[in-house]
């Protein structure tokens, strides 16, 4: 346990805002290789979509299929976008996963979908993009998170697993968006 990281957001009201403060950098770096992506082509959106299937997937595996609020979102998630990416599961076995950790991440990244899905056509929601958000997930969680004190050792727990949640993301994201090229000689 980082007990200086400990001592200096203990003092946050709550959770929330704990996992907001301690993910920011992992998201921002997640953001900044998603932004890459041109959503309005088609191809765009397909890789964006992958991510998504490839990082849920390996979410849902890391937290035993169980992510509280979220877990009906991972799970049709995947079943949704299995289909476009048939035979491609990553074979990486990601150390488990706290389901609220997951839930943060993954109901959070359906936030973003919502801002994204606005600036899309109808004809363009596809893949990913295809579903409404459940907004009512999020507060619920949202409210149950608020009872966890921000400064306990669960709260730590979650913040770490939460970071490695979006460390999952940006290795998907780096693998899609910049493939390794292939050497012809």
């Amino acid at each position: 346990m980082n007990e200086p990281s400990l001592t200096v957001n203990a003092a946050l009201p709550d959770l929330r805002l704990r996992l907001r403060q301690e993910t920011g950098q992992d998201h921002v770096e997640l953001d900044t290789l998603m932004s890459t992506l041109d959503l309005s082509t088609p191809e765009g959106r397909d890789v964006f979509s992958h991510i998504q299937y490839r990082g849920m997937l390996r979410l849902g595996r890391a937290c035993g299929w169980e992510a509280s609020e979220a877990t009906s979102l991972i799970r049709n998630t995947v079943a949704s976008l299995q289909q476009s990416f048939p035979g491609d599961a990553p074979a990486e076995t990601d150390e488990a996963l706290d389901g609220d950790a997951v839930a943060y991440v993954a109901l959070g990244s359906q936030l973003g979908l919502t801002v994204l899905r606005r600036s899309l056509e109808p004809h363009q929601q596809t893949g990913a993009f295809e579903h409404e958000p459940d907004l009512g997930a999020w507060k619920a969680f949202a409210r149950r998170i608020a009872e966890i004190p921000s400064g306990s050792g669960t709260a730590t727990r979650l913040v770490e697993d939460a970071r490695r949640a979006f460390r999952i993301f940006q290795s998907e994201a780096a693998r899609l968006i910049n493939p390794p090229t292939e050497r012809t000689t």
